[in-house]
């Protein structure tokens, strides 16, 4: 096997390895600040109660990172709003964040995309490391706004780890795929020449 070949066949190899471990480009977070790292509220509006909301610096209590938001106790519902978020109608997006608790009753935080609520998490009691929950979403405009409603009188609801990111189309991973097979296939047949 000459050097061309083999450093074609380990190119394609890498490759196939980077796919199979999910360590291929990802798709970047389009939600701002989603994990609170700029250690402010920068790409979001808050309104509602929003006294005792503060973005906290504890890389032992955070999801990620150094930061992580945090409201409450509130007497009425804060809302965090994100900034627009540039989408393509019809392409599909997972929207996932990590949310915990020190409460001591049961609270709240309404999910919402565009205005609608999609989903609605319960918190505590005493809810003391952060649950990941997400959902995938088909953009139906070309700008998705994401809200957090959060309501616990008794307790603090923290929030980190917001992430908005395109799902890869299914053509896309078949053409890559098929791109792979082909390169497997010209590998063998300038081995069989060879030979």
């Amino acid at each position: 096997m000459g050097y061309k070949a083999f450093t074609s066949l380990a190119a394609t190899g890498l490759l196939a390895v980077a796919l199979l471990t999910g360590t291929a480009d990802a798709s970047p977070n389009l939600a701002v600040n989603g994990g609170f790292e700029a250690a402010d509220f920068s790409g979001w509006t808050l309104t509602g109660d929003t006294g005792d909301a503060d973005v906290a610096d504890n890389p032992a209590l955070a999801f990620s990172g150094s930061y992580y938001a945090a409201f409450g106790p509130t007497s009425g519902p804060v809302t965090i709003t994100s900034a627009p978020i540039t989408t393509v109608v019809g392409d599909e997006y997972d929207l996932s964040q990590a949310i915990d608790s020190s409460g001591l009753s049961i609270g709240t935080v309404a999910v919402g995309v565009n205005g609608s609520p999609i989903d609605t998490l319960s918190t505590g009691p005493g809810d003391t490391t952060f649950t990941v929950s997400g959902s995938v979403l088909t953009a139906t405009s070309t700008s998705t706004v994401v809200s957090y409603t959060i309501n616990d009188p008794d307790g603090t609801v923290n929030l980190d780890g917001i992430s908005f990111t395109a799902v890869p189309e299914p053509a896309t991973i078949a053409l890559f795929g098929l791109g792979l097979a082909g390169r497997a296939g010209s590998g063998r047949r300038l081995r069989s020449r060879k030979s």
